[in-house]
């Protein structure tokens, strides 16, 4: 009888390290686009914000959902992507330029160049096919994203416009 337990812990224990790579924390890559050049824009910051799922809470939105939200600011590093994990109760999310770098946080961080403004995106979706918004910067610039990865067009601000909010 013993032995028996020994063999079923062993062949649960297998079974569960089996689900481990199904169970891990899933990624996205948001690369932040140069609107016109489609060459990657370094060291700035955009805002994830995941819409969390609350299963026992008792309020709902208009889809019927019971959702918070968490805001994740990501900092955009020299080869122009960050990675962010993602929340496991996380159904969708949206993106947001800035932070703005610096001692004036609240200021516009650079032109957001992306068609659809700030979409709710589809996580399952997105980590399935990957998401290119159109660019209102150029119609000629042609990007695709792996599954996982969303590209951000954006642009600096010229030096003439102001970065007031």
């Amino acid at each position: 009888m013993a032995g028996h337990r020994h063999i079923r812990m062993l062949v649960a224990l297998a079974g569960l390290a089996m689900l481990g790579p199904v169970i891990s924390a899933q990624q996205l890559t948001i690369r932040l686009v140069h609107g016109k050049t489609g060459k990657p824009m370094t060291n700035r910051n955009v805002t994830v914000t995941f819409l969390l799922e609350e299963p026992g809470k008792t309020g709902r939105n208009k889809a019927g959902h019971t959702e918070e939200s968490t805001d994740i600011v990501l900092h955009i590093d020299g080869t122009g992507s960050a990675r962010v994990d993602v929340p496991a109760n996380a159904t969708t999310f949206l993106l947001r330029g800035g932070p703005k770098m610096g001692k004036e946080p609240g200021r516009i961080p650079y032109t957001d160049c992306n068609m659809t403004g700030s979409p709710l995106l589809d996580v399952a979706t997105v980590l399935r096919q990957g998401f290119v918004p159109g660019n209102e910067c150029s119609t000629r610039l042609k990007i695709g994203a792996a599954p996982g990865e969303i590209v951000y067009f954006a642009m600096p601000l010229p030096w003439w416009k102001p970065d007031f909010q």
